[in-house]
């Protein structure tokens, strides 16, 4: 389990997925989601960013319970809000992740 002492935050790919609405569980606009977000392209675009992340391919998305593989990428939080890492990484999805921002 992680926890807020661990400076690790949970970002799970159904928070870029454009065919979910926000209440089931997107966090990022639509013009930023993407068609099917998958773990390696949220850890390549949080490692460019210089988040430090780590990929757990065994835990699930609460919402869709036991049924729905996914995983789950932790990334260090370094005193910033997790909607401004989920937006650092939407956007650098979108763009790509050749250059450092």
């Amino acid at each position: 389990m992680v926890t807020k002492k661990d400076n690790k935050l949970v970002i799970w790919p159904e928070y870029f997925d454009q065919t979910l609405t926000r209440a089931g569980g997107r966090r990022v606009p639509k013009n930023l989601a993407t068609a099917s977000p998958n773990l390696e392209s949220i850890h390549k675009a949080a490692k460019s960013l210089g988040y430090k992340p780590v990929l757990e391919r065994e835990k699930k998305y609460p919402r869709k319970g036991w049924y729905k593989d996914g995983g789950r990428v932790l990334v260090i939080s370094k005193g910033i809000p997790k909607s401004k890492i989920i937006l650092n990484i939407a956007k650098r999805m979108k763009k790509g992740t050749g250059k450092k921002e």
